[in-house]
């Protein structure tokens, strides 16, 4: 139980540390006029349901349509996300020996199956499925392809199958003796205490 609670403190550092880093982008590079546009109208849509002027699935496609608006504004800031969980979750253990930042700071590491530091495809792989690193690369090219609120159901469904994943990886790291979640089966690694 302590490997568990120690890797979601490292995971919860490491999040923070990502958020801290997206923030500092978006004062870089602050919201457009067009965003700001897009989140009164947004606003305005949701008073219109919460006070009964707007039918539920009316609300639901237009707040789909402006999802698919603002995302599309801010690509670059999705691509600096991508970038960002990359380095974090990638480069930054395939450089400190299967830590990120996080779980140095809680003592633990990424290895393979035979104990080893882990190689860039498998910390890849492990970021596709935990990291949200999939999530974002999906929606990221779906922006080009999928259209409106066609986009805000696959950004839901996508959701949807990242929530079911990490709740899984959850209940296997709790409950199975090797402490093993889904990215873990599925990249062929392991967490252990440094």
């Amino acid at each position: 139980m302590e490997l568990f609670f120690r890797r979601v403190e490292a995971f919860l550092l490491d999040v923070l540390i990502l958020a801290i880093a997206l923030e500092m982008l978006s004062l870089v590079f602050p919201t457009n006029n067009n965003v700001v546009k897009l989140n009164k109208e947004f606003n305005t849509i949701t008073d219109n349901y919460l006070n009964g002027d707007l039918e539920y699935s009316k609300y639901i496609h237009e707040a789909g349509n402006i999802e698919y608006l603002v995302d599309r504004e801010q690509i670059f800031y999705n691509v600096m996300n991508v970038i960002l969980v990359i380095i974090f979750f990638v480069f930054i253990p395939f450089l400190n020996n299967g830590s990120t930042l996080g779980k140095k700071v809680m003592k633990l590491k990424i290895v393979d199956k035979e104990g080893n530091k882990p190689n860039m495809n498998i910390l890849i792989i492990r970021s596709l499925i935990f990291n949200s690193l999939g999530y974002l690369l999906i929606t990221l090219a779906a922006i080009f392809i999928v259209k409106d609120y066609n986009y805000f159901i696959l950004t839901i469904i996508l959701s949807i199958i990242e929530l079911l994943l990490v709740i899984i990886s959850i209940f296997m790291i709790l409950y199975r003796s090797d402490k093993r979640g889904v990215h873990d089966f599925i990249a062929g690694t392991k967490v252990v205490k440094i």
